[in-house]
């Protein structure tokens, strides 16, 4: 009887283990993913607001552009948390 539950008990922690592991891959996964967009939408912000103080001269064109890049960026993670929202009301 004690061999049976000790097998159980290596069993549930190797489960576990495997959980744990599978986790902290999504983790990094969603870390990179969030991270990627963030850093456009930053350096244009950055990119705008220079401009806006006269450090540098930026057309029309250009400050739109630089804003759709932000919007497509923000873009990005918006859809990865609704994805990661529709994972979870699945597993519910």
């Amino acid at each position: 009887m004690s061999e049976v539950l000790d097998s159980i008990k290596a069993e549930r922690e190797q489960y576990f283990c495997v959980r744990c592991y599978s986790t902290e891959e999504i983790l990094d996964v969603v870390a990179h993913e969030v991270n990627n967009p963030l850093m456009i939408a930053k350096l244009k912000i950055r990119k705008l607001m220079k401009a806006y103080v006269g450090e540098r001269k930026m057309s029309d064109l250009d400050i739109v552009s630089e804003l759709k890049g932000i919007d497509i960026a923000l873009e990005r993670i918006e859809k990865l948390i609704h994805g990661l929202q529709s994972l979870s009301n699945d597993n519910d």
